[in-house]
């Protein structure tokens, strides 16, 4: 992971409403679908991205908001947002999700050392 990867991901987490949004998607444990018109559709168990606009917004309907978080999201490389016909999927990126693992792994690590 570059440090611009990194400054992009961690500015993404950083904001709640993005963080709430990611955190909804991870919680899926699968792809969601939205076509044209924001309509979701269930992909595999778990929530859909209506199931969580509703949660977030009170609607099921894709808002500008929500659409906006979501592109955040994705170039922040924190989740993947594929075509599949007239639908949107969306998924976490787990290599992401290691490459901040490790980050915070090493910031860990030399801590213990510097404190010993």
């Amino acid at each position: 992971m570059t440090a611009t990867q990194l400054d992009r991901a961690l500015k993404a987490l950083a904001d709640r409403n993005r963080r709430e949004l990611f955190m909804c998607i991870q919680q899926c444990c699968g792809e969601v679908a939205l076509d044209a018109s924001g309509d979701a559709h269930a992909i595999g168990p778990g929530k859909t991205i209506g199931d969580i606009c509703c949660q977030l917004s009170g609607d099921r309907t894709v808002t500008s908001t929500i659409s906006q978080r979501i592109k955040e999201l994705r170039d922040a490389e924190l989740i993947h947002v594929t075509r599949h016909g007239r639908h949107m999927l969306c998924s976490i990126n787990p290599e992401t999700l290691i490459s901040l693992q490790s980050f915070f792994s090493s910031c860990i690590c030399q801590t213990s050392k510097e404190t010993q």
